[in-house]
């Protein structure tokens, strides 16, 4: 699994759609989207922040846990 298919899956789970996902982290829809397709990785502090929305541990969200 993916970064980006982590990102949709928990996204999901918490019933968000990639805007408001992108408005609680200050980004566009966008930018979710290419996180999402993963045609980009989202910077530290995005990903430090979904880790906290989503309640998993940032290496989680890369595939390294």
């Amino acid at each position: 699994m993916t970064t980006g298919q982590r990102i949709s899956e928990k996204r999901k789970e918490l019933g968000l759609s990639q805007e408001s996902l992108g408005e609680k982290l200050g980004v566009s829809r966008q930018s979710i989207y290419k996180w999402e397709s993963d045609t980009s990785l989202p910077d530290v502090d995005k990903l430090i922040a979904l880790s906290r929305l989503f309640g998993v541990p940032v290496g989680w969200l890369l595939g390294v846990e």
